[in-house]
């Protein structure tokens, strides 16, 4: 089985990064917001309802930049999150039960606790943020 999943690197106007320190044990830690596409449901609108949901903002535009994929050792499913980016979307942001929501700057990940792969993750967008940690 394969499930689909996407996240999104949302950069506001002072070149900060919006992290989501996540409540759910399956993956805790700071994580770019995002979520599951729902059958039947494109995974570009996926993003823009997955973002809408978890931050209360909505996106004018949204790039592909890359995916990541992993074999759950729990489930032997196959992961795949399709990884955007936006800098462009309206609105305030409001925590919601997924978790907190904070404006970083990609060097104050240094200290932070971060979710499962999220270094891997954001390497594909272009950071290495294994050299902030030495």
């Amino acid at each position: 089985m394969i499930t689909l999943t996407n996240m999104c690197l949302i950069i506001n106007d002072k070149n900060e990064i919006l992290f989501q320190d996540r409540l759910k044990k399956d993956w805790p830690g700071l994580n770019l917001p995002g979520g599951h596409v729902e059958v039947n449901e494109s995974i570009t609108d996926s993003v823009i309802r997955e973002i809408k949901e978890e931050t209360n903002l909505t996106l004018i535009d949204l790039e592909f930049v890359n995916y990541f994929e992993w074999i759950n050792t729990k489930t032997s499913n196959r992961e795949i999150v399709f990884l955007f980016k936006s800098n462009n979307f309206k609105g305030e942001i409001i925590n919601s039960l997924e978790g907190k929501l904070y404006w970083l700057k990609i060097e104050d990940l240094k200290d932070k606790t971060l979710s499962l792969d999220l270094d891997k993750i954001l390497k594909l967008y272009g950071f290495d943020i294994k050299s902030l940690q030495n």
